[in-house]
């Protein structure tokens, strides 16, 4: 398996962390991008956004 491919899991699988939390818990967005080993919140909104076409803040507010 060549690192791009493997990479490309990796953040496929961050990110499907991410969904679960933004629908299962009320963590701050802030500290789900910490915990996950975001560098910041705006690259967490960055890649969220470029996979699931929205914001996690709107996403978790989507699916309230």
């Amino acid at each position: 398996m060549d690192m791009s491919n493997t990479s490309t899991i990796y953040s496929r699988k961050k990110l499907e962390k991410v969904e679960k939390l933004l629908i299962n818990t009320d963590l701050k967005i802030q500290d789900i991008a910490i915990d996950l080993g975001f560098n910041s919140i705006s690259s967490l909104n960055q890649v969220f956004k470029r996979r699931f076409g929205q914001t996690p803040m709107s996403f978790r507010k989507s699916k309230l």
